[in-house]
C-alpha cells in the first residue's frame, strides 16, 4: 500500500513539473514571439517584398519593436501587390512618423530578412493602426550578381568580336590586301 502511495506521489510530482514546465516553454516562446505583447499593425505594402516571411523581424535604430505578423497578396487597381502585416509593439506606438521609410532587407547572407524602418525627415503625424505603409526593396546580391554576369558576358563577347576582326587585319596585312582598293 505505501508502495503504492509512493508511486503516486512521484507520479504526481513528475506531472505536476512537467505543466511547470510546459506553462514556462509556451511564456518564453510567447514573450519572444510577441503573442503575449500588446501592440498595433501597419500592412506594409510593395512590388516585391524579398522574401519576408512570417515571424521576421522589424526594426527601428538597431532595436527589434515588432515582427512579421503575416503575409499575402493583395489587389491595387490593376496590379497585384506584396503584403506583410507588421506587429509594432505597443511600447514604441508613439516613434513611427508617417514619414518613415520601410525597407526589406537581409540580415544576414543565408536568406534571413527584416524590415528596417528609418526616417530622412522626422516629420507628420504618428502612424496609427491599420495605415498601409509602403515597403521597398533594395537592390539584392542576387540581382548584383546577375547583372554582372550579364555585363561578363556582353564584354567577353566584345572580346571574341576584337580578337576576330584582328585577325582578319593581320590576314589583310600579310596578303597585301590592306589598302587594295580594286
Amino acid at each position: 500500500m505505501e508502495r503504492l502511495e509512493a508511486r503516486e506521489i512521484t507520479g504526481g510530482i513528475f506531472v505536476i513539473l512537467g505543466m511547470v514546465f510546459l506553462a514556462a516553454f509556451l511564456f518564453s516562446v510567447g514573450q519572444k514571439e510577441g503573442v503575449f505583447k500588446k501592440g498595433y499593425t501597419l500592412p506594409m505594402q510593395g512590388r516585391d517584398l524579398a522574401g519576408l516571411k512570417t515571424g521576421d523581424p522589424v526594426v527601428l535604430k538597431g532595436l527589434e519593436i515588432g515582427y512579421v505578423k503575416a503575409t499575402r497578396f493583395v489587389e491595387s487597381g490593376q496590379a497585384i501587390l506584396a503584403e506583410a502585416e507588421l506587429f509594432i509593439f505597443e511600447n514604441y506606438r508613439d516613434q513611427i512618423l508617417t514619414s518613415a521609410a520601410f525597407r526589406v532587407e537581409e540580415k544576414d547572407f543565408i536568406g534571413k530578412h527584416e524590415v528596417v524602418i528609418s526616417f530622412e525627415k522626422r516629420e507628420g503625424p504618428f502612424l496609427k493602426e491599420g495605415d498601409v505603409v509602403k515597403g521597398t526593396v533594395p537592390l539584392a546580391w542576387g540581382d548584383l550578381k546577375l547583372g554582372m554576369k550579364e555585363s561578363m558576358e556582353s564584354v567577353q563577347k566584345t572580346s571574341d568580336e576584337a580578337r576576330r576582326l584582328v585577325k582578319q587585319l593581320e590576314k589583310k596585312t600579310l596578303d597585301g590586301d590592306l589598302f587594295k582598293v580594286f
